[in-house]
């Protein structure tokens, strides 16, 4: 028999001779039983495709549910998997296990056939008796739902785990993680505290934190991931990164910018990141670490940054240098931001930062460039205008004011500028026309908005158009009291010089040292009392006077100036008086659109009379209440404190007085607009 033949040879050590004897005897007569030792000799010998093939055969030409089980293992060695599964699932009933099926299982999953790979894992965890296999089977069943995405099945398969009497530490992270990816953060944070409680894990503490940041918890998650922290040194280099990272914002939420700036410096030490080395730059800045911040901003490789995160690196080291003072330096850094990704607001804000350096020239070429970039934007052409303007381009001013107008043309700061432009280069038809468009805009915002201009703040600018539409002005004055002597005046006209009537004419001239708001004043005045007896005037006190008055501060009514006395009648003088006066007052002109108002002035006048070289101080202060009688009448009954020194004084002029009064002011030719 040659099949015992081959046998005494196999046990003899000659396999290979064997083999010989049972491929004559199956070439001779085929059968089952020749085909399957020729394959257990093929696979005693290490040829494993020989003895998968005789396999083959064998069951070829009988079915028997061993030879299956015997290639199915054949082929799982070969790497055949999905074969040897299916040859597996044809072997013995009999000894169908939870074991066997997680081998299926196995198999299944490792030729990629997933669903094949769930049901036979289902089966496991049926027919397994184990608790500790069953849990594992689990485990294993929730990692299969993951791979295809199934957090829910994933999470049902864990909490069954879990449920079976799974509690380690991987099974609460498995669970939490897959919480996590399902946004449920309350459970998935028990699942990692309770990861952490069977033993100290740094992950799970950082992910801890994650659900109480999710959960709007900020103190505990930043409890947490300090706690995450002292650990860090045994979680992967992506996990620390990440805990450092979302430290350092922790940190940063709190206030604390110099823990931050410490995190995030661990966090740069693991990886570097350009963003988050920025968010250290102004964390380092905003501690005060200027030095610090620069350098952190400067070590950043450019060339392996993006367009963006260089740009970003600019703007911060910008801001950096303006928080320190060095205007050009953050001019300079927003330069190079500005070459890498162009626009007009850098542009705009490298023009800023230029004018408050008194670098007005790059200014302007910054603002230009601004415009060019965005022509139709108002603020940088109006920007440009007042550049041109504060650098004495004046033509290049206009231009640019009426340019800004084309864009907003009821701005009223415009017109109004563009006005007194005009007028320093004597343009002074053009300057009023604009100055009266400044008023109507002003009228026309206060009539369509609520929230408009009031009358009473408009009054200024009615006033300036008045002031330079004028070019003279003239004031008369009389007063009256039953008993001889000087009566108090409200007017400057009087005052130093005793009167109680007097007219003026005044001279304005326009533009004087760039100013339109009356700075000079030419004058030409007299000056009288009164007979005893009425209001004649007497002619021997007859006073005449030219004078000059400046107005050196355009927010105080102060004036200096100089005045030549003229002798008209027997009793007046011949001197030059120099004079110093300085006034306040609350509501002393007409109020637009109020039938009556306080009426409160203080007004005091220093002079020095040359000849007799004589000192005198005269202030007066009035408190009332004006009533307006008509358009251009104001009666203001009033009372008045009057103090007049005056040294040498041999004629014993200086005095004290107080009492009531009546002030009649009537207004004409006012230039309403």
């Amino acid at each position: 028999n040659l099949r015992q033949l081959a046998v005494l040879l196999d046990s003899a050590g000659q396999p290979a001779a064997a083999i010989d004897i049972l491929k004559r005897a199956a070439a001779l007569k085929p059968s089952a039983e020749t085909h399957s030792q020729l394959s257990a000799l093929y696979e005693k010998v290490g040829n494993r495709a020989a003895a998968i093939a005789e396999l083959r055969e064998a069951l070829r030409l009988a079915d028997y549910s061993l030879w299956h089980k015997r290639l199915g293992n054949l082929l799982a060695d070969e790497g055949k998997f999905q074969e040897a599964a299916r040859e597996l699932e044809r072997g013995p009933r009999d000894e169908a296990s939870a074991s066997s099926h997680v081998l299926l299982a196995e198999l299944y999953g490792r030729s990629g056939d997933d669903a094949a790979q769930a049901a036979q894992l289902d089966l496991a965890i049926a027919a397994a008796t184990d608790p500790q296999e069953r849990q594992r089977l689990l485990q294993q069943r929730g990692y299969l739902y993951a791979k295809h995405g199934d957090d829910q099945g994933s999470a049902q398969a864990f909490r069954a785990a879990i449920g079976a009497g799974l509690d380690d530490t991987r099974i609460h992270m498995d669970l939490g993680f897959t919480l996590l990816r399902l946004r449920q953060w309350d459970e998935a944070r028990d699942q990692f505290l309770r990861a952490n409680d069977i033993a100290y894990s740094s992950s799970a503490l950082f992910y801890a934190a994650r659900c109480y940041q999710q959960l709007h918890q900020a103190t505990l998650a930043l409890k947490y991931l300090e706690l995450a922290q002292r650990g860090a040194d045994d979680l992967d280099g992506d996990t620390r990164k990440a805990l450092f990272d979302e430290l350092g914002y922790a940190q940063a939420a709190k206030g604390d910018v110099r823990a931050a700036a410490e995190a995030w410096t661990r966090s740069i030490a693991v990886r570097f990141d350009a963003e988050i080395a920025i968010q250290l730059a102004v964390a380092q800045r905003n501690a005060g670490q200027m030095s610090a911040a620069a350098a952190t901003l400067r070590a950043m490789p450019i060339d392996a940054l993006t367009v963006a995160q260089r740009v970003d690196r600019a703007e911060t080291l910008a801001d950096i240098n303006v928080q320190g003072g060095q205007l050009l330096a953050a001019h300079r850094a927003l330069a190079d931001g500005d070459l890498i990704q162009p626009s007009a607001d850098r542009a705009y804000r490298m023009a800023l930062l230029a004018q408050q350096a008194g670098r007005d020239q790059i200014a302007i070429a910054d603002f230009r460039q601004a415009v060019a970039r965005d022509p139709g934007k108002s603020l940088y052409v109006k920007s440009l205008a007042y550049a041109y303007k504060r650098s004495g381009r004046l033509p290049e001013a206009v231009a640019g004011f009426k340019e800004a107008l084309s864009l907003e043309p009821h701005n009223a700061d415009l017109y109004r500028n563009l006005a007194y432009t005009q007028l320093t280069l004597g343009q002074r038809d053009d300057a009023l026309a604009n100055l009266r468009a400044a008023i109507d805009s002003q009228i026309d915002s206060a009539s369509g908005n609520p929230d408009g201009a009031t009358q009473g703040e408009l009054q200024r600018p009615q006033e300036e158009y008045a002031a330079l539409a004028r070019r003279f002005s003239g004031t008369i004055y009389e007063s009256y009291r039953p008993e001889r002597g000087a009566t108090a005046s409200a007017l400057p006209s009087g005052g130093l010089i005793p009167s109680q009537g007097g007219a003026e004419l005044t001279y304005h001239p326009l533009g004087f040292v760039g100013r339109y708001d009356d700075a000079l004043q030419v004058s030409a005045r007299v000056l009288w009392t009164n007979e005893p007896t009425g209001l004649d005037i007497d002619h021997d006190s007859l006073q005449g006077g030219l004078g000059v008055r400046y107005k050196p501060l355009r927010s105080a009514d102060f004036y200096i100036g100089a005045e030549r006395l003229i002798p008209i009648g027997s009793n007046s003088q011949n001197d030059w008086l120099l004079r110093a006066s300085f006034g306040l007052g609350h509501e002393i002109s007409l109020q637009p659109g109020k039938s009556y108002w306080n009426y409160s002035q203080f007004y005091i006048d220093a002079g020095y009379f040359t000849s007799p070289r004589t000192t005198a101080i005269y202030s007066e202060l009035n408190q009332g209440i004006s009533l307006r009688a008509s358009e251009h009448l104001v009666i203001t009954p009033h009372v008045v404190l009057v103090d007049h020194r005056q040294s040498p004084d041999p004629a014993e002029l200086s005095r004290i007085e107080a009492g009531p009064g009546v002030l009649l002011t009537y207004q004409i030719g006012r230039a309403h607009v």
